[in-house]
């Protein structure tokens, strides 16, 4: 079993955020994950803030962040991804590709990165930074193939996909 921080979910943990949570849990022993984890940091004038829903630590291999979302109707079309409005019939729209889940694991992995050499914990020099790979976990996802006139009531009456599909 992976050892897990927090040891326990909190109070307003999202449903899709519990479901990984509790996949991770049954992770090799020495896998370490930390769940809902919030940085921040000054880079130049600025500051960097985010939040990643899971870093897992994988020994030898490397780290994976990972971005959940739980949203209702939420499908990768043809390379697009795209999600259904929340009005009854309303079609389904395209995320810019700044939006998309991936993109959001993605850049949260750049940011941890930087976070992690600015504190000395990695070396500056990339060639001896341990791999760093992004993932996005759609948990309440539908099949890419529904049909664009499909009412509400027919996708929930679908099969959704499993989440040990992780459907990226």
């Amino acid at each position: 079993m992976a050892r897990i921080y927090p040891q326990f979910l909190l109070p307003n943990t999202q449903h899709g955020e519990e479901q990984v949570y509790r996949q991770l849990e049954n992770m090799p022993d020495e896998w370490v994950v930390f769940h809902n984890i919030w940085e921040h940091y000054k880079q130049k004038q600025h500051y960097v803030n985010y939040e990643a829903d899971f870093i897992v630590l994988i020994p030898y291999m490397g780290i994976v962040v990972i971005e959940v979302k739980d949203w209702p109707h939420v499908r990768l079309k043809n390379g697009v991804w795209q999600s259904k409005g929340e009005k009854e019939n309303s079609g389904w729209v395209s995320f810019s590709r700044k939006k998309t889940p991936l993109n959001q694991a993605f850049l949260n992995s750049r940011k941890l990165v930087t976070g992690l050499v600015k504190r000395g914990i990695i070396d500056s020099d990339s060639r001896n930074q341990p791999e760093i790979r992004s993932l996005a976990i759609l948990t309440n996802s539908v099949p890419d193939n529904l049909n664009e006139s499909e009412t509400d009531t027919q996708i929930s009456n679908k099969q959704r996909l499993s989440l040990t599909s992780l459907y990226i």
